[in-house]
């Protein structure tokens, strides 16, 4: 069954939209007072719920968005909703949803996939996968002038009050750093070199709470670093976090111009899901903004991505 694109009602941007097909509500808000992120919510998803941080082309503006996929209608509710997705590919890899009118070629096309967890696979006996959902061309309808709005995430099939077990590993990481939304315009041709990384850090949990030590860079252009992490619980299967860091890149001499040297930050607004009926795992997305040195000596505002992951059950 599919269901006709003319059933959708186009919505102002930031406002509340309702699919009569099957009941889905999201419901876009500011949650940081004085802050241009938008934050996308669906209280109640009849389908498959999925969360993710979305990235719009070529502007580079970055929010965050529930998702819900109806596997039997084709229809996907998120900040960029579509229908008439079919399902054209299916196995133990994963499945695939298209609009095979939308593209002459699968990467032209909108379409969501959805695979084993890439995060921490077999972490949690729920089934939790890894999505991507891309919305092209003038499929694209929220934010004007964007050429394509991307979804990367994963899916929330079960959650619990708090983490399993009181203390835990954690891997906090940045992605998409870009000067959009700072005012400002510095980054050498657009880019800073090696900006991007991961961070390790102990984590102690309460029922409620909890705090996150940041311990050591995770290999991938980060080095040494600093920071601490607060945690909230609050009862829903949810948690926020919020906090500071400072890291310095992992190489130590021989740096290009525009190459990170010393990249700090704050979290804007962050948000994640105690993953699995008895709390086995952690992800999230967040929004970070800060400084960025580079090996030219300048520094430049930016804002990025930010994500947790924690897996207690192989601990």
């Amino acid at each position: 069954m599919k269901i006709s694109k003319a059933l959708i009602p186009l919505t102002l941007f930031c406002a509340s939209f309702h699919i009569p097909a099957n009941a889905q509500m999201i419901d876009a808000k500011k949650p940081v007072s004085g802050d241009p992120l938008i934050d996308h919510r669906i209280d109640n998803c009849e389908g498959t719920k999925g969360f993710g941080w979305l990235k719009y082309d070529p502007s580079g503006k970055v929010q965050l968005s529930d998702l819900c996929l109806n596997e039997e209608t084709g229809t996907v509710v998120a900040a960029e909703t579509l229908t008439d997705l079919e399902l054209t590919a299916k196995s133990r890899n994963g499945r695939k949803f298209e609009d095979l009118a939308s593209g002459a070629s699968e990467y032209q096309r909108d379409r969501i996939e959805i695979t084993g967890d890439q995060n921490a696979p077999g972490c949690t006996q729920d089934n939790v996968e890894s999505l991507q959902f891309w919305v092209n061309n003038s499929s694209v309808k929220q934010v004007q002038g964007e050429r394509t709005a991307w979804i990367h995430g994963y899916t929330v099939p079960a959650t619990s009050a708090k983490p399993m077990k009181p203390t835990a590993k954690l891997v906090f990481g940045l992605r998409n750093i870009t000067q959009t939304d700072t005012g400002s315009n510095t980054f050498p041709n657009g880019l800073i070199k090696n900006g991007d990384g991961d961070i390790y850090g102990d984590a102690s949990f309460s029922d409620t709470d909890g705090s996150v030590s940041l311990t050591e860079g995770g290999g991938y252009n980060y080095g040494e670093v600093g920071g601490e992490l607060s945690v909230i619980f609050p009862g829903n299967g949810e948690f926020t976090m919020s906090g500071s860091f400072v890291v310095k890149n992992q190489r130590l001499k021989g740096h290009e111009a525009n190459e990170m040297i010393q990249i700090s930050g704050d979290i804007v607004y962050f948000r994640g899901h105690v993953l699995g009926s008895s709390g086995e795992q952690l992800l999230g997305y967040g929004i970070v903004k800060g400084k960025l040195l580079d090996a030219s000596g300048r520094v430049h505002s930016y804002r990025s991505t930010a994500y947790v992951i924690s897996c207690m059950s192989f601990e």
